[in-house]
């Protein structure tokens, strides 16, 4: 859990601020280190920005095209209301340790191309635990469409490996 609402690090060198205005969610980058200091620094930003935004001062960036990550955590808020946490907790761990380079792109912009090729460039302990992966993703995806934050599902091109059974004793 963040210590500050709203505040979070983004690789090594960057903070990303988010807030809601009127319906609409928004961000910003600061780009400073995400030390203590920062990350306080960045939450007394946010709310000067969460100010000038009420007050109409402030330019902002729309999200309506949202960026992977908030996806992947709107979709997992979903499956919330019929699903277990211990599974829920298993796909937010696959999604975060798999599929975590595709956080800070646009939902719209990631192609079947490149989902291929992620898929490939990753070292798979077995097919079973891809065909894991890639149900959450494609969960993903299917989300986006029916949500209409995308027009069309970029995984359909990914197809499940064949894994053996473990045999019966």
């Amino acid at each position: 859990m963040a210590k500050y609402e709203g505040v979070r690090a983004r690789g090594k060198n960057s903070i990303q601020i988010r807030w809601k205005h009127k319906g609409k969610s928004y961000y910003e980058t600061v780009n400073d280190r995400p030390t203590e200091a920062n990350q306080a620094k960045a939450a007394r930003y946010r709310d000067r920005c969460i100010e000038l935004t009420r007050r109409g001062e402030h330019q902002l960036r729309d999200t309506t095209d949202p960026i992977f990550f908030d996806v992947c955590n709107l979709y997992l808020h979903d499956k919330a209301k019929h699903c277990k946490q211990s599974t829920l907790d298993k796909d937010k761990n696959r999604i975060e340790h798999y599929w975590s380079a595709l956080n800070d792109f646009r939902i719209s912009s990631i192609s079947a191309p490149q989902l291929r090729k992620l898929d490939r460039e990753i070292i798979w302990p077995s097919a079973k635990t891809r065909n894991n992966a890639l149900s959450n993703l494609k969960g993903v995806f299917k989300f986006a469409t029916v949500e209409m934050m995308i027009d069309s599902n970029p995984t359909v091109s990914l197809q499940n490996s064949k894994h053996q059974k473990k045999e019966i004793d």
